[in-house]
């Protein structure tokens, strides 16, 4: 959890934040940013999981795309 932490993906262990939506051609670039960063941060935090497990959970769990189902 501290290395989660000190990387800055801690916060999508979180379970009252709510799932931020899509955004569209009208939303602000300010909210674009965020949803990608939210999906960036997924992505490696699923990764920095996955590079811990031994190889056996690995065959495991590496087909979850979620970090939160892993």
């Amino acid at each position: 959890m501290f290395l989660l932490i000190e990387l800055g993906v801690a916060y999508l262990l979180a379970d009252y934040l709510s799932k931020i939506p899509k955004p569209s051609n009208d939303d602000s670039n300010e909210i674009k940013a965020n949803y990608n960063k939210h999906e960036e941060d997924k992505v490696h935090y699923r990764g920095f999981i996955l590079n811990v497990l031994s190889n056996q959970l690995y065959d495991l769990f590496h087909s979850l795309k979620s970090p939160q189902e892993i």
